[in-house]
């Protein structure tokens, strides 16, 4: 038997510590999380950006729905957005996350808490959902470095991978299938 061990990365970044882009996509994720309809979560509120490989930036929040199977995530509905905008077959090239209660007011440049530190940013962190990691890992065409971008509510920021998040994908390559549209 053969034991293999694998581990994702992220940093936990100021603001400043942020590239311009990046910063742009948590402003588009964090204006757009407050059009959010989410009266079943109790008011948890999403909002994401994806970036896609031509530069474009497509935003999308959380719309809920009695009959749960019917609610769109945000980060589906940012997908969406750029497929309609630029056509099936995009690949992202990262998406940035903005996610919790809508009384959680965010303040950008956002206000750090010193008391917080990297471990608990990263343990607390409102992550993508198991389907959004599907969703994300299908349109970075199979790119483990497609770069992920977490706002916690204590100011930072995590910068991690796609790959980091969801390491054993089930995507159209197991199935043969091509990205081609």
């Amino acid at each position: 038997m053969k034991m293999f061990r694998w581990f994702g990365v992220a940093q936990v970044l100021t603001w400043e510590e942020l590239a311009p882009v990046e910063r742009q996509m948590i402003e588009r994720a964090v204006v757009t999380r407050e059009h959010a309809q989410a009266p079943y979560s109790k008011d948890f509120r999403v909002g994401a950006a994806v970036q896609t490989e031509l530069g474009g930036i497509y935003a999308g929040m959380n719309v809920e729905n009695a009959n749960w199977t019917l609610t769109s995530h945000a980060e589906k509905c940012a997908i969406v957005a750029a497929i309609t905008d630029e056509c099936a077959g995009i690949k992202i090239a990262r998406i940035a996350v903005v996610a919790g209660p809508s009384t959680q007011r965010i303040t950008l440049p956002p206000l750090l808490d010193p008391d917080v530190t990297p471990e608990e940013v990263f343990a607390e962190a409102s992550a993508l959902c198991g389907g959004c990691r599907q969703d994300v890992w299908e349109n970075a065409h199979d790119d483990p470095s497609v770069g992920v971008l977490l706002l916690h509510a204590s100011g930072y920021i995590i910068r991690t991978t796609i790959g980091s998040i969801f390491p054993m994908p089930f995507g159209p390559k197991q199935l043969g299938v091509s990205y081609s549209p």
